[in-house]
């Protein structure tokens, strides 16, 4: 099989059986650069389309031939690892993707045969993030267009914590969480706060420490009352398990004001965060443990950026996580990244090299992407240039991708990528085969209506009935 060619889906079947459909009518292309572009870029015409490629102009240094894909992501799926053919690979097939049957019928509920169905993955299920725009270099548009128009989740850094919402006792400044969200909300991206009790601000360490655990309360309702309902994850505690990281500090009792929130935010998803590792360096905590210590608890989410420069085997991360299939905890891997230097580790030796660091990176969201108790990967310092991280810069001085940046790309987008383009057979139905999350399709029977639809393709949610006969 030529893995160049193995990238995103065109659907095309009559059969009733979807799974026969999509073995049937597949074939691959790559989608060519108005494809991956937003829908929204179609709809307005050309000089819309001009200045989107001004802004985003990292595109224009990807390879220029229609079958190229990178070479990192083509290494991963060629892999001669035992591990990665016979349980990874078939682990993406069994966990992220599922046959969908899309009905179509009149106002009278008959099937209409011979409707156009084009459209594609919009948004993944799975949450392949990046930390959100929060200094002035990262609010450049350039940086925006690359990070909104490749992730749908990302975990607040720095602008968040405590200390920089409530710098004086008592008066809240919000204006950069506002600022954040509206970002997320224009790119549709998941948001999770990092996090509700640290680091500290400076002015906490003057108080008596049952002041300080009444003012580290009063700060996290705070917060959840305002965006209980924007925020989609929210981190209750951080460095305060593993690595007791002293403006993480805690000053009351955990569990005891973990299973208030839970009762007070019955919806709310909490989690608690620490720098647990990918492998077992240092490894995530038993999920009872876990459960037992905070009531409730909806995530565990690992930092993922210990050792420094660490190369972990996918059968590594696998024994990490395996401990949390069926615990109703998910993983959350949030602040993913590498130092230069050496590589650590058993599974890679040498010098991480920029080539290197993309092919780790595709593996890393590969594997996780692959396994049923990870829900998301966020990767710390996208770049430019070196914050903490020293070696997770993806994009250059000038925002023009890396390779690392280049192979997420070609991983998210296109291998695990779904377009759909056919017609409906003889029973009303259009069937393929995809990667579960949002679609957008745009629909037109024989009679030339036109309608843009979309629906959600999930585990559960794999049949869809659309009504697109009658009077245009």
């Amino acid at each position: 099989m030529d893995l160049r060619k193995l990238t995103v889906e065109r659907v095309d079947t009559r059969s009733n059986s979807a799974g026969t459909a999509a073995r049937r009518g597949r074939h691959f292309r790559r989608l060519d650069l108005k494809e991956r572009l937003s829908m929204k870029t179609y709809v307005t015409g050309l000089a819309s389309l001009m200045v989107l490629l001004t802004a985003v102009d990292f595109y224009a240094a990807e390879p220029s031939s229609p079958s190229a894909i990178s070479e990192a992501v083509e290494s991963f799926f060629a892999s001669q690892d035992p591990f990665v053919r016979q349980t990874v690979l078939p682990n993406i097939e069994k966990h992220r993707q599922s046959d969908c049957t899309l009905a179509f019928v009149d106002d009278k509920g008959a099937a209409v045969l011979n409707v156009h169905v084009t459209g594609q993955l919009k948004r993944h299920q799975f949450l392949f993030g990046a930390c959100p725009p929060e200094t002035k270099a990262d609010l450049d548009p350039r940086f925006v267009a690359a990070w909104g128009s490749l992730f749908n989740y990302g975990v607040s850094q720095n602008a968040l914590k405590w200390g920089n919402v409530e710098k004086q006792q008592g008066r809240y400044d919000f204006s950069r969480i506002d600022q954040m969200l509206d970002l997320c909300r224009q790119h549709d991206v998941a948001l999770e706060y990092h996090f509700l009790t640290g680091y500290h601000p400076t002015w906490l360490a003057g108080l008596p420490v049952e002041e300080r655990g009444k003012c580290q309360k009063a700060f996290a309702r705070a917060i959840l009352q305002r965006y209980k309902d924007r925020i989609s994850f929210f981190q209750v505690y951080n460095e305060d398990w593993l690595t007791h990281i002293p403006r993480a500090a805690v000053y009351f009792d955990q569990t005891e004001f973990f299973a208030e929130l839970t009762r007070e935010f019955p919806h709310v998803k909490f989690g608690v965060a620490d720098c647990w590792s990918l492998d077992s360096s240092y490894p995530l905590p038993d999920p009872a443990t876990l459960k037992e210590r905070y009531p409730g608890i909806s995530f565990v989410a690992a930092h993922a950026h210990k050792p420094r420069r660490l190369w972990a085997s996918p059968e590594q991360m696998y024994q990490n996580f395996d401990k949390y299939l069926g615990s109703g905890v998910k993983i959350h891997l949030t602040e993913y990244g590498i130092d230069s230097g050496q590589i650590e580790g058993s599974y890679r030796q040498g010098t991480w090299t920029e080539e290197m660091k993309a092919e780790c990176f595709v593996q890393v969201r590969a594997v996780a992407f692959s396994h049923p108790a990870v829900e998301s990967i966020n990767h710390w310092d996208m770049g430019p240039g070196v914050r903490s991280r020293t070696y997770n810069a993806m994009l250059n001085e000038d925002f023009s991708p890396k390779p690392a940046y280049a192979a997420l790309q070609d991983l998210i987008q296109r291998r695990f990528g779904t377009v759909i383009d056919g017609r409906s057979n003889e029973d009303g139905e259009y069937q393929f085969r995809g990667f579960h999350g949002r679609y957008e399709i745009a629909v037109e029977n024989q009679a030339g209506r036109r309608s843009t639809l979309s629906f959600v393709l999930a585990p559960d949610s794999t049949n869809h009935r659309f009504v697109v006969g009658g009077a245009p």
